[in-house]
C-alpha cells in the first residue's frame, strides 16, 4: 500500500478517536506529514505522521521541547490498523506520563 494512504488512514483514526485536531498536512514529491494535536485536560501532545517513499514514520512532539520525544520506523509491510493499535497504546502512555508530570509541577 502506499504510504502516503498509510499515513492518512492513521492521521484520520488518531482524529477521530482522540480529541485531537489536524493541524496541518503538508505534501511533498516523494510523501505527505501529517501534524495532529492531541489535547489532555493538562498538557499537549503533537503526532506527526509521515508517509515517505516505502517508510511510515511517527514522530511524538511535546510542544516546549524542540525536538521529538520518540520517532518510530515502519516498512510498509504492515496493516494500518496494527500501526494504529501500537500508536494509541503509545498515546496513551506518553498522556498518562505528561498528565502526572503536569500536575506535579503544580505541587
Amino acid at each position: 500500500m502506499n504510504s502516503k494512504i498509510v499515513a492518512g488512514i492513521i492521521a484520520d483514526l488518531i482524529v477521530s478517536n482522540y480529541n485531537a485536531n489536524l493541524l496541518e498536512k503538508i505534501s511533498f514529491r516523494n510523501g505527505t506529514r501529517y501534524t495532529i494535536s492531541i489535547e489532555t485536560s493538562k498538557t499537549t501532545i503533537q503526532v506527526h505522521i509521515v508517509g515517505k517513499e516505502n517508510k511510515l514514520f511517527i514522530e511524538f512532539w511535546h510542544p516546549s521541547i524542540a525536538e521529538p520525544l520518540i520517532i518510530l520506523d515502519y516498512d510498509l509491510n504492515r496493516e494500518p490498523k496494527q500501526v494504529y493499535e501500537e500508536l494509541r497504546s503509545l498515546i496513551n502512555i506518553i498522556w498518562g506520563k505528561l498528565s502526572l508530570r503536569s500536575s506535579s509541577k503544580r505541587l
